[in-house]
């Protein structure tokens, strides 16, 4: 993924903003949409970040419908998919982010409710 830590320069993207807001409100579907949509349309490597992002929401909604096995795998596909990224990118702090997923996955590995959390912002 060369040069993403130029592409990642500068505050948050609309498509962020627009699901990160979505998302700290407890909404995980509707985030997971608007991101969805704006990973389409992107087709440099950050778009890696808006699927980690789809897959982090989709894991709440999974988590919701009673499916923790489908929240895990959901998990671990957005690790993948955050493994090259700087700690920050386009205003989403990438390095908290992995933090809250690693708090999450171990609640869903004891069997516990993953605790909600908000997108990161880099300077939070």
């Amino acid at each position: 993924m060369g040069g993403l830590p130029k592409q990642c320069a500068g505050g948050m993207t609309e498509g962020m903003a627009a699901g990160a807001a979505l998302f700290d409100a407890g909404r995980y579907f509707e985030a997971h949409e608007v991101w969805e949509d704006y990973w389409r349309e992107e087709h440099r490597p950050v778009r890696e970040l808006y699927q980690a992002l789809v897959q982090v929401a989709s894991a709440f909604v999974q988590h919701g419908r009673q499916r923790p096995a489908g929240a895990k795998w959901l998990l671990e596909r957005a690790f993948f998919h955050l493994a090259a990224f700087p700690d920050c990118c386009h205003g989403v702090d990438v390095a908290a982010l992995r933090r809250q997923m690693e708090r999450m996955r171990d609640e869903l590995a004891a069997g516990s409710a993953p605790s909600a959390f908000l997108v990161p912002r880099c300077g939070d």
